[in-house]
């Protein structure tokens, strides 16, 4: 700000990062304003030695690679900063500060963000056809900040909530994430499950459907909002969360009784969740992760074995850290059904407390933890060959069922024992 202003130029911070300082928050960027062109930045930038990134010459913006990244954009419109940033989605973010620290605020963006309230720029539809986007940016700063939605802004969102057919999938797919991943997600999917449903069709047939079981005292958009609001914050996690029982309107059946079944819902509902996070270009790990999440998050709490050895089992099939993601969509899952059934989280914290345990004793949970080596059966007569991996792993699954102890001198003794006389030494 100060190189443009030395050179004769307006500049001012805009947008979040002014909403963000008002709020007692850490901003997480700085923008910049500014009447000058991306050229004339160019140039005092290359006089002071400041290096550029050109990351949004369609927009008129530069990004300057100072400590901390910082765009400059020239402003949009002819008219100056008031017109600009009149050109901006919602008055928390329609604010300016400049090097005095003055804060300019032409449409009472401050007491918006007093009164705790999402209010868009002038005439809301306008606002929202500039940038279909900003529907889902209006409700991500509604689940963010715990604010509410003004009524001709809130009106406007749901008329307009087909065009968000029109933004690039990645866009969508990175503001619902950040949604996601907020603290008032739940409240927001309840709310506004109508404007979601556009980008997200695979939530519309869960609004509404009851599940007809004694496990549910929720319908299963209710159960999911539940489920979403006890995970932790983490895309996989939340993704997973809303996601889970995508499949059960697909699968559901009604016994005799009357009684709700959802046979295979996890299967269908992994299916889906591959299909959703394809569809909006969601990166291949977490895509992974969420549709294996989803794929076994309904085992049984009550019939799961809880013994050390069971334990090890599924460790040594998954890695810990998805060992403890699937118990936390577990818990979310069971918070979310009928409480008379919390006591289940008993059960899932003690499998969390052995789990624990087990890896702080450092004990034997695969191949590379063996206390025996290829070189070893090697050294035994053994030759280099697929028998090699063969009797390793047969070793490992006995001293996963705690028959052998991880010591190498009983693994070569037993090792040497399923050679049979004369094939060792």
């Amino acid at each position: 700000m100060a190189l443009l202003r030395a050179a004769g130029h307006e500049a001012y911070l805009v947008g979040g990062c002014v909403r963000d300082s008002l709020l007692g928050r850490e901003p997480k960027d700085c923008d910049v304003s500014t009447n000058a062109t991306p050229e004339e930045v160019r140039r005092i930038c290359a006089a002071s030695g400041v290096r550029i990134a050109p990351t949004g010459l369609g927009h008129g913006t530069l990004t300057l690679l100072l400590d901390e990244p910082v765009e400059v954009t020239t402003y949009r419109a002819a008219g100056g900063l008031i017109h600009d940033l009149g050109r901006r989605d919602f008055t928390l973010n329609a604010l300016a500060w400049d090097l005095e620290e003055n804060v300019i605020d032409p449409f009472s963006g401050i007491e918006d963000i007093r009164h705790k309230i999402i209010r868009a720029v002038h005439d809301p539809e306008a606002r929202l056809r500039e940038d279909p986007l900003r529907i889902l940016r209006g409700l991500r700063f509604a689940a963010s900040l715990g604010f509410t939605i003004e009524p001709r802004t809130r009106e406007a969102l749901f008329r307009n909530r087909a065009l968000l057919t029109q933004p690039a999938a990645e866009r969508i797919g990175s503001e619902l994430t950040q949604l996601l991943c907020a603290p008032g997600a739940a409240q927001v999917l309840l709310a506004f499950v109508d404007i979601l449903s556009v980008p997200l069709p695979e939530l519309a047939p869960l609004k509404g459907f009851e599940q007809h079981s004694a496990h549910h005292v929720h319908d299963v958009l209710r159960h999911t909002a539940f489920v979403l609001q006890n995970v932790p914050p983490l895309p996989s996690l939340r993704w997973a969360a809303l996601l889970h029982d995508a499949g059960k309107p697909e699968t559901f059946t009604r016994d005799e009784r009357g009684v709700g079944h959802f046979y295979g819902h996890a299967e269908v509902g992994a299916r889906i969740a591959r299909n959703v996070l394809k569809r909006l270009r969601i990166d291949t790990k977490t895509a992974l992760r969420v549709e294996a999440l989803i794929q076994h998050h309904s085992f049984s709490v009550e019939s799961m074995n809880i013994e050390d050895r069971a334990i090890k089992r599924l460790l040594n099939r998954w890695t810990p850290e998805f060992f403890f993601a699937l118990l936390e969509l577990k818990r979310g899952d069971v918070k979310g059904q009928n409480p008379a059934l919390l006591g289940r989280l008993s059960r899932l914290d003690a499998c969390e407390a052995r789990a624990r345990a087990i890896l702080n004793r450092s004990e034997c949970l695969s191949l590379k933890d063996l206390a025996l080596k290829g070189g070893d059966l090697i050294a035994l007569g053994v030759p280099p060959g697929p028998e090699i991996g063969r009797i390793l792993k047969e070793l490992l699954e006995q001293v996963l069922d705690e028959h052998l102890p991880n010591e190498r001198d009983a693994l070569l003794e037993a090792a040497a024992a399923s050679l049979g006389p004369g094939n060792s030494g």
